[in-house]
């Protein structure tokens, strides 16, 4: 999350000769205790705080026998790179997990299902879903993205997947978006697209099962890489989240333009959406038709007659480090 303590990062310690003192993770409020169970030795000394998924924090410490506190910043990594390439665009589907796929930056998870209260696969029986899905709009959403993506060599003359959008927010916060382009110094982007919350007030909304297509013709034996995210934007306020599947048979596309953004942050080509139902299993329902009724996803702005009240929580904290050292030293880290 934004702003707030990491848990599970790894805070390596050596003193001015560089020799290791020892490895020691911080706890789910970000703190590591030094020194506690040998005692830290007058000194100068280095750590360094890292954890997957965020840039490395190196810091000093400078250690006088009493209790010291020293605080440290992990920036998240917001960029997703894969270390190998598939040999096609692989696994599309998910039908196979996470295989062909690398994870990034994770504000909330995501994760490979079946059908589930709010909707079912686009085709076959899995779909991905990036974020957390949520039966009202009460529930607090950390500000910050979920990062997935694959490189690929382009094996053919285009690609297609499908996408559902839910959301409980409005227009002006949040979005999900991909991108392609080619894996090379300057290398070309062929498509982006990024949608926004939409509409006024905080009812569910799906955007309904909608389909990407990617030209990839005049880049046959090149390596790609596909990125998609989806996540909350200014606040931690009303869930947002997407759905992920293959899609033989493309449901009605979009457009994947570089400049398709309005002030307000939503598409300037708006897909057909409709009201999502209250959240109940339906194995019958039809990806087909889910978009019914036509809506304008940037006709409104936040502005005074629309209030964030409710639910009552607080904005992310501003960028701070936790990273304390408290008796020998105590480490406790957070994110910009």
């Amino acid at each position: 999350m934004f702003g707030g303590p990491v848990g599970g990062a790894t805070v390596s310690v050596s003193d001015s000769e560089g020799a290791g003192i020892g490895d020691f993770v911080t706890d789910a409020n970000g703190m590591a205790l030094i020194g506690d169970e040998e005692p830290l030795p007058f000194g100068s000394y280095t750590a360094v705080a890292s954890k997957k998924g965020f840039v490395s924090s190196s810091f000093a410490i400078e250690h006088d026998g009493v209790a010291d506190h020293v605080w440290a910043v992990l920036t998240p990594k917001l960029s997703c790179e894969p270390e190998q390439a598939n040999a096609s665009l692989t696994n599309m589907g998910f039908e196979s997990g996470f295989e062909g796929w690398t994870l990034g930056y994770q504000t909330e998870g995501i994760e490979v299902s079946g059908a589930d209260e709010f909707t079912s696969p686009w085709e076959g029986q899995a779909m991905a879903r990036v974020g957390s899905s949520q039966a009202s709009s009460g529930p607090a959403q950390p500000r910050g993205p979920n990062l997935l993506c694959q490189d690929f060599v382009a094996t053919q003359d285009s690609e297609s997947f499908a996408f559902n959008i839910f959301t409980y927010d409005y227009t002006g916060f949040d979005e999900f978006r991909f991108d392609v382009a080619v894996v090379a110094q300057d290398g070309e982007v062929l498509a982006s697209y990024s949608q926004g919350a939409w509409g006024q007030g905080t009812s569910l909304k799906t955007s309904g099962w909608r389909g990407a297509s990617i030209d990839t013709s005049g880049h046959i034996g090149e390596t790609l890489r596909l990125v998609i995210s989806s996540g909350g934007t200014q606040d931690s306020l009303y869930a947002f989240w997407a759905y992920l599947d293959s899609a033989q048979t493309v449901p009605t596309p979009v457009t994947q333009e570089t400049a398709a953004t309005t002030t307000s942050g939503s598409v300037t080509t708006d897909p057909v959406t409709s009201t999502a139902p209250a959240p109940m299993l339906a194995e019958t329902d039809s990806p087909a038709s889910a978009s019914v009724a036509a809506a304008s996803m940037a006709s409104a702005s936040r502005g005074t007659t629309v209030t964030r009240s409710s639910p009552n929580t607080s904005i992310a904290a501003s960028p701070s480090a936790s990273a304390r050292i408290a008796r020998s030293v105590e480490h406790c880290v957070t994110t910009t």
